[in-house]
């Protein structure tokens, strides 16, 4: 459910948030990303326009620089082990190895960790999910 303008206060499943508590839930959540990044260690290169096209029409990588102290957490650490887990070609049926298995559970282990999913987790339990 997308919650907007009038529409933010509803109930899902008995879970009744309203727009403040909403918007101090999301302050909260900003505040305790412990792995947001910092400025200056992203720099992107956002291209040329693709138009109409499915096709990358950029000669350079989206990212031009990435801080080694971002990339050196936990959880980004085991984000990048599930780089090369996916199949691009939606319509190729994929398989996974108990390595590949691994790696998903390493990284849903690492953000369930973190600051952001521990106070995500306690707000829905104390909200009545």
């Amino acid at each position: 459910m997308v919650f907007t303008g009038a529409s933010i206060e509803r109930s899902v499943r008995g879970l009744s948030v309203s727009k403040v508590e909403l918007t101090e839930f999301a302050t909260t959540l900003w505040d305790r990303d412990d792995n947001r990044n910092a400025t200056g260690d992203l720099l992107l290169d956002v291209g040329n326009y693709a138009g109409t096209t499915n096709t990358d029409q950029s000669p350079n990588n989206l990212f031009t620089k990435v801080s080694n102290s971002l990339l050196n957490g936990a959880t980004y650490q085991s984000f990048l082990k599930l780089m090369d887990n996916y199949n691009p070609y939606t319509k190729q049926l994929e398989t996974t190895s108990a390595e590949e298995d691994a790696e998903e559970n390493d990284f849903i282990d690492a953000i369930m960790e973190t600051r952001v999913m521990t106070y995500t987790l306690n707000f829905l339990i104390n909200k009545g999910t």
